[in-house]
C-alpha cells in the first residue's frame, strides 16, 4: 500500500481514538464527535482500514475502547 494511504489511515484511527477519549468539557461537539467515534468503530469502513495497514480490526476497537474507558474511570476518580 502506497505510504500515503498507510499515513492517512492512521491519521483516522488517531482522531476516532481522540474522539472516543474523555474530555474535560463535556457535551455539545464533544459528545457528538464522540457517538460519531463510536458508531465508526462497528462499521465496514472501520474493518477495511484496520485490514488496509494490516491490523485486526476486532484488537483495535477493543483495545481503543478499553482505554477509553479506563481514562474515564481515572478521571472520575480525580
Amino acid at each position: 500500500m502506497n505510504e500515503g494511504y498507510r499515513t492517512l489511515i492512521c491519521e483516522i484511527l488517531i482522531l476516532t481514538y481522540l474522539d472516543i477519549s474523555p474530555r474535560p468539557k463535556k457535551g455539545g461537539k464533544n459528545f457528538q464527535n464522540r457517538q460519531e467515534a463510536l458508531a465508526f468503530l462497528n462499521t465496514a469502513w472501520f474493518e477495511v482500514l484496520c485490514a488496509g495497514i494490516e491490523l485486526e480490526p476486532e484488537i483495535v476497537r477493543r483495545k481503543m475502547l478499553q482505554i477509553s474507558n479506563s481514562d474515564s474511570l481515572k478521571r472520575k476518580g480525580q
